[in-house]
């Protein structure tokens, strides 16, 4: 804890900064990213034996993949490189646009694909 103390013309402004010395955030953070990505995999896994049409296990372990590295890369930025932190929350926010869009592209167009073939070959 740091005590600020500010003074200007006529006026004293006292401020109290919580900060912290350990690494227990960002372990606490890795573990759980990890879990959730260890997850994702055994579901990924254990949809191997479903019908073919429900079974989206390629696309659940390319999405963990994906969700995976970015993490992995944000995380190795934020505790890497010394930026301010809107900075910081810009890549974030860009991270998680990403893992989401290709996410999404990666679940939705086989689907569109399949579904286009289904009409051309029951039309042809």
């Amino acid at each position: 804890m740091e005590d600020v103390m500010e003074y200007n013309e006529s006026t004293m402004t006292h401020r109290v900064i919580c900060s912290y010395d350990t690494w227990a955030f960002f372990i606490v953070q890795v573990i759980y990213q990890g879990g959730l990505v260890l997850i994702g995999c055994l579901l990924a896994y254990k949809t191997i034996n479903m019908q073919k049409e429900y079974r989206d296990n390629q696309q659940l372990i390319l999405t963990m993949y994906n969700v995976a590295l970015v993490g992995s890369i944000i995380l190795v930025v934020a505790n890497a490189v010394d930026v301010y932190q809107s900075t910081m929350r810009l890549i974030v926010s860009a991270g998680v646009l990403w893992v989401t869009t290709s996410s999404c592209c990666v679940f939705v167009l086989p689907k569109l694909a399949q579904i286009r073939s289904r009409k051309a070959n029951a039309g042809g």
